[in-house]
Order: C-alpha cells, then structure tokens, then sequence
C-alpha cells in the first residue's frame, strides 16, 4: 500500500482501461469502481438507538477512487485493484469544523480496501475493506453573528484531493464575515438571511463498510455496488443495506431516472428513491432492463 500508486483519473479513463483490456486477444477486464461520486440508498438494518442521528440517515453520497500500485515507472500494476471510500456525512461535520479552526489531526476520512480478485467473477468483484474512516472532532461553539451558509464550506472541494489530504480545509476557506467592511451592527444589518450558527457538538464517528461487492462488466464499468454500511455517531450506532449507483443523480419521479440524459447507464433498471432524493437501482445488483 505503501508503493507508488496510480489513479483512474475520470469515468472516461476507467471506461478506457476496460476497452483495452478488451482489445488484442481474449476478452479481458480488471475489478474497477468509477472514479466519483456514488448516489447511496440505505435500508436500516439494525440500530441501539432508532431516533439517533446514526439511524435517521435517508441516503448518503460515497465517494470511490480506484488505484493501482505501479508495476514500473510507466506501467499500472492491475493484478491488484484498491480503492478508497469517503461519505458525504462525515466529511459534512470536519468541514464544518475546520472552517472554525478546529481540526482532528488524527482524522482519517477514507475506507481503505483492495479487492478479493484482480478480475471479476461473472462480473462481481467482492471488496475486502481493510480500514475504518474515523473522527473524532471537539465541540464547535455556537456563533450568533455567522450563519450557516457563510461558513465558507466549499461543497465542490468536499471530495477533492488525494487520499491522504482533508479536503475543502484549507487557509482560504472563508473568513465568515456576514458583514461588509465596517459595519459594526451584523445582527441588525444581517440581509443574508442566515440564521445564526447553532454550534456542533462533539463528534466521534465511524463509517465501516463490509460485505461491499462491484459490478465491473465491460457495459457497468462499476458503477453498481452493494455493501453494508454501519455508522457510528456518537453513542448511536447503526447498520445499514446500502446500494450504490454512479453517477449521482436527483430525482422526485422515475422518469427522471430513466431520461437518456441523466448520464445514469440506459440498459439499468432504476427507479427514484423518493426518500433520498436521487435515481437507485431498481433491483438487485446487477439491475438492468
């Protein structure tokens, strides 16, 4: 894990690397997630706490990378596929967090895993993931003079970055002036409409994925998976049946799922998950018309 690693760098490359090793010679195709951002659908499983925060989770965005270690200076090695995971969730409170300064140095936001085989099997490629995301963020205080939305949470940087980076945290992400220049009377003068900032309190969270399996087929390109997905907040704890669609689309109707245009492949049976708000599979993987 520790050697030089190559990324797939967009859909389009994973799609390209698949047509390859398709070309030449029997037909041939290496376990592989999209490169992006995952609309997740989630079915509670089990809970210690029904009205936690934990297990009132109606959908989650993941966000999967796929690597390769590098076989020499120009050359991915693809006889062992490895991915890492992040959530929408969590990355949501140490954003919050670090625009106030506060940061877990010991965070570590992204699941990592390999899978079990280098090529699919009938087209299911299982995924052993190794490692939790884990943080563990002290109390943001409340702030009655900065609204919410002037945080400066960048939400198009929340997923950028490599593996090893926190995101969307960097020096220039906001100085949470509501105000303009010298006004001196924010409450009064407040027009953005903002409410105050209600604080965050102490987070300790989890996410562990298990049971995580990829449908990579030359028309798939990976952009099906189911897993269970078991979320830790706190002192809440749940476990979840999570289904997986790339690319992330919002949806109140099934016809909108099924629009040619959605940028969702047109052979899948998929249906809108009216309590998440975006376009899922319709059946179980592999979901297709």
């Amino acid at each position: 894990m520790n050697a030089s690693r190559i990324l797939i760098v967009g859909a389009s490359l994973v799609a390209g690397v698949s047509a390859a090793t398709m070309a030449c010679g029997s037909p041939e195709m290496y376990c592989t997630s999209a490169y992006g951002d995952y609309a997740v659908s989630l079915e509670l499983a089990d809970t210690n706490d029904p009205e936690g925060e934990c297990a009132t989770l109606v959908g989650e965005t993941a966000h999967l990378d796929t690597y390769a270690d590098k076989l020499d200076e120009s050359t991915a090695d693809w006889s062992q596929g490895n991915l890492v995971i992040t959530t929408y969730k969590m990355n949501e409170f140490q954003t919050i967090a670090a625009d106030w300064g506060i940061v877990d140095p010991n965070e570590q936001r992204w699941s990592r895993a390999e899978f079990v085989n280098s090529k699919p099997n009938d087209g299911f490629c299982p995924v052993d993931v190794q490692s939790n995301a884990v943080i563990d963020l002290p109390e943001v205080p409340a702030e009655e003079e900065r609204g919410v939305a002037s945080a400066g949470v960048d939400w198009e940087e929340l997923f950028r970055g490599d593996d090893d980076d926190s995101t969307g945290t960097g020096e220039d992400s906001g100085t949470g002036e509501t105000g303009g220049g010298d006004d001196d009377d924010d409450d009064d003068d407040d027009d953005t409409g903002e409410p105050p900032f209600p604080g965050q309190e102490p987070i300790q969270m989890e996410v562990e994925w298990s049971d995580m399996t990829i449908y990579a087929t030359p028309d798939a390109q990976g952009t099906q998976f189911e897993a269970k997905m078991k979320v830790t907040i706190n002192d809440c704890v749940a476990t979840y049946d999570a289904v997986g669609l790339y690319p992330v689309v919002g949806c109140e109707t099934d016809e909108e799922c099924e629009d040619p245009a959605s940028g969702i492949n047109p052979s899948f049976d998929v249906k809108c998950d009216t309590d998440a708000g975006t376009c899922t599979l319709a059946k179980a993987m592999p979901s297709y018309e």
